[in-house]
């Protein structure tokens, strides 16, 4: 069963950042990850939001996640995205 994540984020530090999302893409790519959107202004349909961006990724399954998730190259870069931003992420499962 496929989940999803969904990341909120609001950037702190966009040199930091940057670097994160410089390598994120073949990080996602090895583990067979797909992004489905990445918003950088989202629109608030209803009630009060604080975060400035929002990624939602699918992958196969939990496993697919996790393998990616706890991957030292995704650790790696997951350090700069924790020095440069704010973020909130939710793994939901698919239908």
């Amino acid at each position: 069963m496929a989940v999803y994540t969904v990341a909120q984020v609001k950037i702190n530090d966009g040199e930091r950042y940057e670097k994160y999302r410089e390598r994120f893409g073949a990080v996602l790519q090895q583990y067979d990850g797909r992004l489905v959107a990445a918003d950088d202004n989202p629109v608030v349909q209803e009630g009060q939001w604080s975060y400035e961006k929002i990624v939602i990724l699918e992958f196969a399954d939990l496993d697919a996640f996790n393998a990616f998730a706890d991957s030292e190259s995704y650790r790696e870069i997951a350090a700069h995205r924790h020095a440069g931003a704010d973020s909130l992420i939710l793994v939901a499962k698919g239908r």
